[in-house]
Order: structure tokens, then sequence, then C-alpha cells
């Protein structure tokens, strides 16, 4: 019987939850938001609870890898960890303005379409893009510093993942422009 290292655990599940909250939640986010609009008031409530699962997860997953590492991070770790210990902390913000801009949209008495409310939903919008794509670089590094050992699984998941990923995006994109164009 093979012994596994607590870290090791630690590192599965951090490696396990960061991916499904960036990238299959991700996914699903997009798709609930742009691609369900003709389901208006169900693809927000799924968007929502969506954007909650994803800050459970990533929160969950950064500090299962900070107590990993002490609650230390330092000049000699690798690029992973500080990339993702810098994304973690940005990474949060979308889900936080989402929030806001919700509860601005849905409580405050204002315009509905006020341009504090239209601000937010952008920033949302624009900021969660660039962070699912920067997810893909860093959990890319991080199975590549994860799986050093193995040389076909450290590189083909990542690249599979963010293909899979990116061609999901555009496919869907191309097919609704489509839809829009009859």
């Amino acid at each position: 019987m093979v012994k596994v290292h607590s870290r090791t655990v630690k590192y599965y599940v951090h490696g396990a939850f960061m991916w499904i909250g960036w990238t299959v939640i991700g996914m699903l986010q997009i798709w609930t938001n742009r691609y369900m609009r003709a389901h208006w008031r169900w693809n927000k409530v799924v968007h929502s609870i969506l954007g909650f699962a994803a800050l459970a997860l990533i929160l969950t997953s950064g500090f299962v890898a900070l107590q990993a590492h002490g609650w230390r991070i330092n000049r000699s770790q690798a690029l992973h960890t500080k990339a993702g210990f810098c994304f973690f902390i940005i990474g949060t913000f979308p889900i936080f303005i989402g929030i806001a801009a919700n509860i601005m949209r849905l409580k405050a008495e204002m315009a509905w379409k006020s341009k504090r409310v239209l601000l937010l939903g952008k920033t949302h919008k624009w900021l969660g893009r660039a962070c699912l794509l920067v997810s893909q670089y860093i959990i890319g590094t991080g199975t590549v510093n994860f799986f050093k050992f193995d040389e076909v699984f450290k590189w083909t998941f990542p690249a599979v993942s963010a293909f899979v990923f990116l061609a999901l995006i555009i496919s869907s994109e191309i097919w609704f422009r489509m839809k829009l164009r009859k």
C-alpha cells in the first residue's frame, strides 16, 4: 500500500478546487450570463449561485495551499506560488464587484440602468473575463510544478484544459452570433 503524505492530498484538493472554480464554474458563468439571456431571471439566479460556489472553492483552496506552505510565501518559491497568491487576492474582486452590482441593481433606490450600476457591471464582466484567462495560465503552472515527474500529464492536462475552455468559449460565441443574425 502506498502511503500518501497529507501535504500531497492538500495539493490535490487545492488543484481540483481551483480547476473546478475557475475552469468549470467560470465556463458555466459565462454561459449563464451571455448565452441564457432569454431566461433572464433564471440566468441571474444560476449565475449568482455559481459565483458563490466559485468564491467558496477559491477561498477554500487558497487557504488549503497557504496552510500547506506553513502560512508563508517567500522569494524562493515557484512562480505558481507567487502568482497564485496574488491571483488568489485579485481573483475575488470580480466576485465581490458582481455581488455589489447585484445588490445595487436590486436594492438601491436609483434608476435601474444608472451609470454606477452599469460601470460596476462592466467592471465585473471584463475583470471576470481577464481573471478566467489568467487562471488558465496559473492552473497550468501549478500542474507543471506538481506533476514534475510525469512528463506527459504535466503538459497535457493544462494544454487540454485551456484548449477546451477557449474552444467552448469561441464556438459558443460563434453559435450565439449566428443565432442573433437570424
